[in-house]
């Protein structure tokens, strides 16, 4: 077997014609992908020069190519990255990535080790369905370009997706306890969202759970930062938001549509969770627009 060893250096070649997007891991809707141990995500419209070269990393490293090709190379080895295939490449190995052809379409993300129980010391393909990895990704970036209520619980079932996704990728098939748990209250949040005029408590929520109230505020204090009813409080104004910017709506119909028995008392939640008044809050966002 040939020996590249001399060929690999520590390089970060990213030309002016490549695009990236991010995934914004700091949402509270991304909670459990950063948890589990998602570093970093994002999704890459590359075009030539592109080269990326790691030495002894610390994280895994995941790449998911649409269409397009490239090759990667170790100290040992090298092989071909063709369209619709996924390729795992393991911590603590060194190697480079590079664009082959005129274009490169893909889908990367940075993983800690403990992330999944798939022991390998090179890089390996693994046999997931790729396209829908990469659209699930996409997916959760550019839901969030979106405002509103369901944008949200869109991004939280794409975040839910995604997790399981991974999950079957690098741990044999085996969904984690984390996903299954995340997706019974994503279904609660969907439940809700629908309902937001509904005069919702800790306790109806928790009993669709089947838990006790002090266990759905734990689970979703260490999952949002806040109690249930914030919870539902951010989400009522996220859907004002949408309302006030697409709709002619009044206050009167909005606080309706939301849960709030008067306008004056929308207006008085609104202000004193965004900081300013509904129409206020309107006329900012159209003069910035």
């Amino acid at each position: 077997m040939a020996n590249y060893h001399k060929n690999l250096s520590k390089t970060h070649i990213i030309g002016k014609e490549c695009k990236e997007q991010f995934l914004f891991l700091q949402a509270p809707e991304m909670k459990n992908l950063s948890e589990r141990g998602l570093i970093l995500a994002g999704v890459s419209e590359l075009k030539p020069p592109y080269e990326i070269g790691r030495l002894n990393s610390q994280d895994m490293v995941l790449l998911a190519t649409l269409s397009g090709e490239a090759f990667w190379q170790t100290e040992t080895n090298q092989s071909s990255i063709q369209a619709g295939s996924t390729w795992l490449f393991p911590a603590k190995l060194n190697y480079r990535y590079k664009i082959k052809g005129n274009s490169w379409l893909m889908a990367w993300f940075h993983l800690k080790t403990d992330f999944g129980n798939l022991n390998t010391a090179n890089p390996t393909q693994l046999h997931i369905q790729t396209e829908s990895l990469f659209y699930t990704l996409k997916g959760i970036i550019h839901g969030g370009d979106e405002t509103g209520t369901s944008s949200l619980i869109i991004r939280e079932q794409y975040s839910n997706l995604l997790e399981a996704q991974l999950d079957k990728a690098l741990n044999s098939n085996t969904p984690s306890a984390f996903h299954n748990e995340n997706m019974r209250f994503s279904r609660l949040w969907l439940e809700v969202s629908s309902k937001l005029h509904y005069p919702w408590s800790v306790d109806k929520m928790a009993k669709m759970l089947h838990i006790s109230e002090g266990h759905f505020h734990k689970i979703i204090n260490d999952h949002y930062g806040c109690s249930p009813m914030q919870r539902l409080k951010t989400m009522r104004m996220e859907h004002a938001k949408m309302l006030l910017l697409k709709t002619d709506y009044t206050h009167a119909l909005i606080a309706e549509l939301i849960g709030y028995e008067t306008p004056f008392a929308f207006s008085k939640a609104f202000k004193n969770s965004i900081g300013l008044s509904p129409r206020a809050w309107k006329i900012m966002i159209n003069d910035q627009n």
